[in-house]
């Protein structure tokens, strides 16, 4: 009893040396690793391949309602909005200021080629139906026989076109025709000299048609603003239609001579051009559109060129200088020729 420690010290010893003691059982019981199952790693690889899939679709998509379009050769903003979006002719006018603002365009008469633009609208159901078309459309290349057979159809139309040598035949046939009439003025002489005597009285009576050509209506106009000059110059030769109006809002007139329609407008901005350029496609109607500094002799030239007039300068060798006189042969219903002179 004077010494417990030692006591309790030794039978912590006994206790411990013993074999198959609690502390020694403890490693039956551990788990490895390599036994689980690793399920939980694969599902979320699979997840990111879903969103990216339909951040794909989303690309193209029109919720938000806007695309893009892959600028082609020819392209220009007009033909793509009424040709893949289906606009009119108003609506894609309204909206081409707005595509060139999103896409930074200052000229609108000119496309990069390549260049992908971003339109305000969502594409049409009818496009994507005929991109669908197009790449099935390789799949329906299963009739290579057909040319063989209009080979066969061409080679027979060949050989039987050298089996017609008769035309040629035939146009070798008027030549007899021709020997019986050198003949008959032998027997008929008197006959011939009266044709001879009535063929140049047939010949003097349409020399009287040039005679009235040769009348001309002297025009004389003083120079001024282009549009003012042009005008002039088209209610002078009868060729002003007053009643029609093309361009709205700018000082504008409308011409016309043998079919040929020319609308004259000063003082358009380059968007309001480029929409009337594309309004006025047609083959019988142009657009001439003006500077403010523009000379009395481009006016002048540039008028009668595009509305399909001839005419000669008085002096070839003017350099522009006023006065300036120009000769229009053959205008108007009654057929006279106009002398035209620009004044100061």
């Amino acid at each position: 009893m004077k010494h417990p420690t030692v006591i309790m010290l030794f039978l912590l010893s006994a206790i411990i040396c013993q074999p198959g003691s609690g502390v020694a059982e403890q490693n039956n019981f551990d788990i490895d690793i390599k036994e689980l199952h690793p399920t939980p790693a694969k599902q979320s690889r699979r997840a990111p391949h879903v969103k990216t899939r339909e951040k794909n679709a989303v690309a193209t998509d029109s919720k938000e309602g806007f695309s893009s379009y892959t600028v082609r050769p020819g392209d220009h903003l007009f033909l793509i909005l009424m040709r893949h979006y289906g606009l009119s002719n108003n609506a894609a006018e309204r909206l081409i200021p707005e595509v060139m603002r999103l896409n930074g365009i200052q000229n609108p008469h000119g496309l990069t080629v390549g260049k992908r633009l971003t339109i305000p609208l969502p594409l049409r159901q009818e496009r994507t139906a005929k991109l669908a078309r197009k790449n099935t459309a390789p799949t329906a290349q299963t009739t290579p026989e057909q040319p063989s057979a209009q080979g066969e159809a061409a080679t027979q139309e060949q050989a039987a076109q050298p089996e017609q040598p008769l035309p040629q035949e035939q146009t070798t046939q008027p030549a007899p025709q021709e020997q019986p009439i050198t003949v008959q003025p032998t027997e008929q002489t008197e006959t011939g000299k009266a044709q001879v005597a009535k063929s140049p009285e047939t010949v003097q009576e349409p020399q009287t048609q040039p005679a009235r050509n040769t009348v001309e209506q002297q025009i004389t106009l003083r120079a001024d603003r282009p549009c003012t000059l042009a005008r002039n110059m088209a209610k002078e030769m009868g060729l002003l239609e007053p009643g029609r109006t093309v361009v709205q809002g700018a000082d504008s007139f409308t011409a016309e001579y043998a079919g040929v329609t020319v609308v004259v407008a000063c003082g358009l901005t380059s968007e309001e051009t480029y929409t009337y350029g594309r309004l006025l496609t047609q083959p019988d109607m142009h657009l001439l559109v003006f500077a403010r500094n523009e000379s009395c002799k481009n006016v002048i030239e540039k008028m009668a060129r595009l509305i399909g007039l001839s005419y000669l300068p008085a002096d070839p060798f003017a350099t522009g200088g006023l006065p300036l006189t120009y000769l229009f042969p053959a205008i108007g219903p009654n057929s006279h020729d106009v002398r035209l002179t620009i004044v100061p």
